[in-house]
C-alpha cells in the first residue's frame, strides 16, 4: 500500500475546521453530520485523535461495532496516549454491551413481518 501523502499546511487547516464542526454537531446531537466532519478530518489530517472522536460519535449512534473498531485503531496509533488505559477499559465495556444487545432492528422487522403473514 502507498503510504498516505503528508498533510499539507491546507489539508491541516481544513481537518481542523471539521474537527471544530464536529464538535459542534455532536453538542447538538447530531451524530451524523459530526461523524462526517470527524472522518472527513482524520482522511485530511491522519491525526488518531479523531479516531478517539469517531468512537464516541459511532457510540452515540448506536454502532458499537464501529465504535469499538475505531477505538482499537485509536489505541495503534496512539497506544502511550494519556487515555489509554481508560480506552481498554471502554472496548471492554461496549463488548458486553455489544455481545448483549439484541437483534439488529431489520432484524426484528424482518422478523415481525413474517409472523405477519
Amino acid at each position: 500500500p502507498i503510504a498516505p501523502q503528508k498533510p499539507t499546511k491546507p489539508m491541516i487547516d481544513a481537518a481542523e475546521r471539521h474537527f471544530h464542526d464536529g464538535v459542534k454537531f455532536t453538542e447538538e446531537g447530531n451524530y451524523e453530520a459530526a461523524r462526517l466532519c470527524f472522518e472527513s478530518g482524520y482522511k485530511l489530517s491522519g491525526e488518531p485523535d479523531f479516531l478517539h472522536n469517531l468512537s464516541w460519535t459511532a457510540e452515540r449512534q448506536g454502532q458499537l461495532a464501529d465504535a469499538i473498531a475505531f477505538a482499537q485503531r485509536y489505541l495503534e496509533a496512539k497506544p502511550d496516549a494519556d487515555n489509554a488505559e481508560r480506552t481498554r477499559r471502554r472496548i471492554e465495556l461496549l463488548r458486553s454491551r455489544l455481545g448483549q444487545a439484541g437483534p439488529a432492528p431489520r432484524a426484528l422487522a424482518a422478523a415481525c413481518h413474517t409472523r405477519s403473514n
